[in-house]
């Protein structure tokens, strides 16, 4: 199968071997990456991505269950509060970290 259809390629014959050559690049890091690598960006940019994925996922189930959701004898707000807040400022500590380390 052919990645560009030769009918729609450009007279000048560098012009279509820089079009093909970078077809073919993409093509490449698609197949490279994966479903979850186009969900969660490449192997430099993945890690921030699913961090910060979950950070947006337990800030939002905090403020959800917080707002919404009634104490218990088993669960309380608190309890939620004391188990979810560590993991939310370690996954802020990673981004300033990180940050910090590219900066030097």
């Amino acid at each position: 199968m052919a990645l560009i259809d030769p009918s729609k390629l450009p007279t000048d014959k560098e012009i279509a071997s820089k079009l093909i050559d970078t077809e073919a690049r993409s093509k490449q890091r698609e197949l490279e990456v994966g479903i979850l690598g186009k969900i969660f960006g490449n192997k430099e940019t993945a890690q921030f991505n699913i961090t910060g994925f979950v950070l947006i996922i337990l800030v939002l189930f905090l403020v959800i269950f917080t707002s919404f959701a009634n104490d218990t004898e088993t669960l309380t707000k608190k309890d939620v509060l004391i188990f979810i807040l560590p993991i939310i400022t370690s996954i802020i500590g990673f981004f300033i970290g990180n940050n910090k380390n590219k900066k030097e």
